[in-house]
């Protein structure tokens, strides 16, 4: 007799397969979860280091700003918007300044303090700025009498341990300092937004080296002007609120200080990265003074 054949019916294998299938996709939509998770929780990461960096870079440079010297670059007929300063390279006290109605002078005696602020040697467009108290006068090179001065070079210690500020030309200030307090700042720098290519388009970038601008706008000239030199991009995919000068949302805007507080700037920032959205609001102190 004949062994009986054994096998699976056509109900068996339809059956078999239809519950492979239901696992497979269980496995698959647990497993494609927890990826997009890890994905998710990695944008959200990078959104984080990116805000981080940017604000804690901006931040410490803005504690290390000529006092009054930061102001906005409001947009005027372009996508832009910036928030520009004046760094502190050295600064001390003075002896003496000349100042209105005195003779105008080139040199200015000042203490020496320490080693790592007599290692200071003058760069070029370094500024020798005496109790700059807003910041029109901090960036104005044309006034006479005015608050800053190009320096050539510094000289000394001399016997009496003075140092000497070596300007570029005849210096004649607008007023002394009640503190006899001098600063040496570098040349002016800039974070700045531009929206080239649209909003998806906006990234900060970091200027420097462009010089002093006496006008406070972002006008077709200034903006060539900023841009040719010194860029570093520091953050993509940021969004901020707005652009526009007359917006209450600008993304930095400046207090001047006050008998109560010092100075504040206001920085409101929102990173994006595909659907991901950061938004940081940060105050930053400006404790240094005239």
């Amino acid at each position: 007799m004949l062994a009986r054949k054994r096998g699976f019916t056509l109900m068996e294998m339809v059956v078999v397969i239809t519950i492979l299938g239901v696992v497979s996709l269980a496995v698959f939509s647990f497993i494609g979860m927890g990826t997009r998770i890890y994905v998710d929780a990695t944008e959200r990461d990078q959104l984080l280091s990116e805000a981080r960096f940017v604000v804690e870079r901006l931040s410490r440079e803005l504690r290390n700003a000529v006092p009054n010297s930061i102001r906005t670059r409001q947009a005027n007929s372009n996508n832009s918007h910036c928030i520009e300063f004046v760094p502190i390279k050295w600064s001390g006290f003075y002896l003496d300044v000349p100042v209105a109605p005195e003779l105008a002078a080139s040199e200015v005696k000042v203490l020496s303090l320490s080693a790592e602020s007599d290692d200071y040697s003058a760069a070029s467009d370094d500024r020798l700025l005496v109790y700059p108290i807003t910041s029109a006068k901090v960036y104005n090179s044309t006034a006479s009498p005015r608050v800053q001065y190009p320096v050539l070079n510094i000289s000394g210690p001399d016997t009496d341990n003075l140092m000497t500020i070596n300007l570029v030309s005849q210096a004649l200030f607008t007023t002394d300092s009640p503190s006899s307090r001098f600063y040496i700042g570098g040349q002016p720098v800039a974070y700045c937004f531009w929206r080239d290519g649209g909003e998806s388009d906006t990234w900060l970038y970091r200027y420097q080296d462009y010089g002093y601008l006496s006008s406070p706008t972002n006008s077709n000239a200034n903006i060539t002007k900023i841009r040719n030199d010194t860029e570093s991009l520091m953050a993509k995919s940021v969004h901020p609120y707005s652009l526009v000068a007359a917006d209450d949302e600008l993304p930095f805007k400046v207090l001047p200080a006050t008998l109560t507080r010092n100075a504040l700037v206001q920085i409101r920032l929102r990173f994006m990265l595909n659907e991901e959205i950061l938004s940081y609001h940060y105050e930053v102190q400006v404790p240094n003074v005239p």
